[in-house]
């Protein structure tokens, strides 16, 4: 227990690190929307950025585990983060005035292609390096690094933005050093796989696409639709308490963290329930959480509150937090061992996708929030009854695995 205390801790400070490159963006949107003068839709792209590139960059992961240690992929990439977080202060400053915004996104696409090849690797480490009980523990406790990450990053952005735009990303370098202390100190190396050349890792790559991939299509999708949805319904929140109710500052951070609090107990909630029912039905969970999003969008629709909003909002947190913690342990305990990488690595790339198209989608919704909350409710009536179709014809696990 000892081993897997110092692995989690690490992996967790990892993970905590790579979503707090976005979730301290998130509520300081409107600020930056005015430091940078952009609108926001451009503004919303300074998330997007970040997350699509990782997209782009997470199948190279798969392939880099086989030619060097883990470790060493993960130190490499938190120097890729420390690297964009230098070009991003930059921008606004020097010979960069001109083009302020650009070379922030420049800055924010390079710290998005390290946090894609760290992405999938705490998930990695953790199938390789812990046996199967401690691993369920692990998993949870991810997600739950996941939530406080997303707890701290409110105050964390709101703290650093009063002393400009640049100490956002200053801040952010801190914290990767911290991460790199952690990473020499705390994972022992692992030795990659069998060398592959990269012929045989794309033929591998299209082995896994068109012929594994079918048992845990349904988990990756569902994955990515919670990170779209929940990053998306965060960027409209930012903007609902600053602009709607006037709230700012550190009232605003705390409201703001109401709603992630929820999104890190619905993970630990969930890992126990895990840990302590093994014979639950997954597929039952689904259809419950499904159900009560669907809700959580009716009664928004309706709201003329700002406490009806954030209890609501607090729900979706909880709620997609639970599809997470479900998804992540299905796929790692559903797929062959020598397939896992690979997999994980496109688990990881679809919710990165799903991150980058939230904000952009929401900033657009959000003009017309009676289109945005029937759209809403009526795709989630639509996955409940899809719930059913999947475990029906077992596209959707029914049960935990044993094995």
């Amino acid at each position: 227990m000892a081993r897997s205390t110092i692995v989690v801790s690490t992996l967790g400070f990892l993970t905590f690190i790579m979503i707090i490159g976005n979730s301290m963006f998130v509520p300081v949107l409107p600020d930056m929307e005015i430091m940078w003068d952009v609108t926001s839709t451009q503004a919303g792209l300074i998330l997007s950025v970040f997350s699509l590139s990782a997209a782009v960059t997470i199948p190279l992961t798969g392939y880099l585990t086989a030619q060097f240690s883990k470790k060493k992929i993960a130190i490499f990439a938190v120097f890729i983060v420390i690297f964009g977080c230098l070009i991003s202060a930059l921008s606004g400053r020097g010979l960069f005035v001109n083009e302020a915004y650009t070379v922030l996104l420049v800055g924010r696409g390079v710290q998005g292609i390290g946090a894609g090849i760290v992405a999938p690797l705490p998930f990695m480490i953790t199938a390789e390096l812990l046996e199967r009980d401690d691993r369920v523990k692990v998993l949870a406790a991810l997600e739950g690094f996941n939530g406080l990450a997303k707890l701290v990053s409110p105050f964390a952005g709101m703290f650093t933005i009063q002393y400009g735009g640049s100490f956002l990303f200053i801040f952010y370098m801190g914290i990767c050093i911290v991460a790199l202390v952690l990473l020499l100190v705390g994972i022992q190396t692992i030795k990659p796989s069998p060398l592959w050349t990269c012929k045989s890792y794309v033929s591998s790559l299209k082995h896994v696409l068109f012929h594994r991939i079918n048992n845990v299509l349904p988990l990756i999708l569902a994955g990515g639709g919670s990170m779209c949805l929940l990053f998306g319904f965060l960027t409209y929140y930012s903007y609902e308490l600053e602009w709607i109710y006037e709230q700012t500052g550190m009232t605003k951070a705390f409201l703001f963290t109401l709603p992630l609090l929820g999104l890190m107990i619905g993970s630990i909630l969930t890992g126990k329930l895990v840990e302590s029912h093994r014979e639950f039905n997954p597929g039952t969970i689904f259809k419950g959480v499904t159900s009560l999003l669907a809700i959580c969008f009716l009664l928004l629709l309706l709201h003329d509150t700002l406490w009806l909003l954030i209890i609501m909002t607090t729900l979706i947190g909880g709620s997609s937090a639970v599809i997470l913690v479900m998804c992540n342990l299905l796929i790692t305990e559903n797929v062959l061992k020598e397939e896992r990488d690979t997999i994980v690595s496109l688990y990881s790339m679809v919710r990165f996708i799903g991150v980058g198209l939230g904000p952009p989608l929401f900033t657009v919704l959000m003009y017309n929030e009676e289109t945005m909350f029937v759209s809403l409710f009526t795709v989630m009536v639509l996955l409940r009854v899809g719930c059913q179709l999947l475990i029906k014809y077992r596209l959707l696990p029914s049960h935990m695995p044993n094995k």
